[in-house]
């Protein structure tokens, strides 16, 4: 059989995705001839789709070796490091691949993806804007324009590379669940309202679509209506622990806490690993008077993230309603051993060595409290945790 029809045998097998009899068919073709760069290339697309890696980097480097100028071989060289978690190596192929095809769309768009993968954001946009030069519809371009946008807070920009993406796309629900996340970081709820709207709308059996609609809703205070959608997105996903935590969220904020803290429960046990959903629950069995469990809680949730501050601080609360003033000041001075500009964490130990008849370090420590944040200046002048410095001139200048 001549090479030619080796090779028009592998194409024909790569067509129809039976991807070792494409390998086995350029193998053939490279028996006949060791350096026939057309083979290399066709066993390194089937080898990659065959889940060979190696094998695939190995061919397609020979031939991107013996014929350096090939755009097509060095992006398929470039797509399969991609695939082999080698971005590095990808973009150093796929920028050679521009080089000599610079009006190519596919290897741009390549690009961009490695190098927001390797956390080169700006890099990435740069690129992206270019694949959109080359094709302005390119819902795959404007997308992930719009996702690294959002990861660099030029959310503007961001709300702008969906809504481009949505005038050729306008059935693309996950462009619109985009552009309404976006929407809500810049403070357009109700666009991101209406926005959610359409995604729903095109794809009425997301359940994730239906929880997001409820976010918004939630941030608009149409409370009612946020768990109408999160009852929605619960019989759609009866164990979605991100809606079943909402739930209680919004329960919680309409001052139910006895229906809220079943559905904490429910989340943690949809999904144990989550720590906000154990600090939540804290939070509500403190409101509820339950001080020793929402210790518990907030331990829980420290337990799985050392780092939560805000739990530990709210621990420390617990434990100074509770009268345990030695252990909730050990865990105040272990925020502030982590972040010294946490200032909850010095007004709560003022409370906690007010209690304890210590003025002088108590006001040392409000003090500085104020220094971080002035809000807290009101706070003092009602907290009866402080009523033993009221008497204290310093107190008084402290708080005008």
């Amino acid at each position: 059989m001549e090479q030619k029809d080796h090779l028009e045998l592998a194409y024909l097998a790569l067509y129809r995705e039976d991807f070792r009899e494409a390998a086995d068919r350029a193998l053939d073709a490279l028996e006949e001839n060791s350096l026939n760069i057309e083979a290399m290339n066709i066993f390194g697309l089937a080898a990659a789709s065959a889940g060979d890696l190696p094998a695939a980097i190995a061919s397609l480097r020979r031939a991107a070796d013996l014929q350096p100028a090939d755009a097509e071989i060095l992006y398929n060289l470039g797509k399969v490091y991609g695939l082999a978690e080698n971005p590095t190596h990808a973009v150093e192929a796929l920028r050679r691949a521009v080089a000599r095809a610079p009006q190519k769309f596919e290897p741009r768009l390549e690009l961009a993806n490695c190098l927001d993968e390797l956390g080169r954001t700006e890099e990435a946009v740069e690129n992206y804007r270019r694949a959109i030069e080359l094709r302005p519809l390119s819902g795959d371009a404007l997308y992930n324009l719009g996702v690294v946008l959002n990861k660099l807070a030029r959310h503007e920009e961001a709300v702008a590379a969906f809504r481009q993406l949505l005038e050729g796309h306008p059935n693309d629900a996950e462009a619109w669940d985009s552009l309404a996340y976006t929407l809500g970081k810049v403070g357009r709820e109700g666009e991101a309202l209406e926005a959610m709207g359409h995604a729903v709308g095109i794809d009425p059996d997301s359940h994730i679509f239906r929880y997001n609609r409820a976010t918004v809703l939630q941030r608009l205070g149409r409370l009612g209506e946020a768990i109408e959608a999160l009852d929605a997105a619960l019989a759609l996903e009866p164990g979605f622990a991100d809606a079943l935590a909402e739930k209680a969220n919004v329960l919680s904020d309409l001052g139910d806490l006895d229906n809220a803290l079943p559905y904490y429960e429910q989340a943690i046990a949809a999904a144990p690993e989550v720590a906000s959903a154990h600090f939540n629950r804290g939070i509500c069995l403190a409101r509820m008077g339950r001080k020793e469990d929402a210790v518990r809680a907030f331990e829980e949730a420290i337990g799985l993230e050392p780092d939560y501050l805000d739990a530990l601080n709210n621990k420390g609360n617990c434990l100074m309603d509770l009268g345990r003033l030695d252990e909730a000041m050990a865990c105040y001075s272990e925020i502030l051993r982590r972040d010294a500009g946490f200032a909850l964490a010095y007004y709560n130990e003022a409370c906690v060595l007010a209690l304890k008849g210590h003025s002088e370090e108590a006001l040392s420590r409000l003090r500085r409290a104020i220094e971080l944040d002035s809000s807290l200046r009101g706070e003092a002048r009602e907290d009866e945790d402080l009523a033993s410095l009221r008497g204290v001139a310093d107190f008084s200048s402290l708080l005008r």
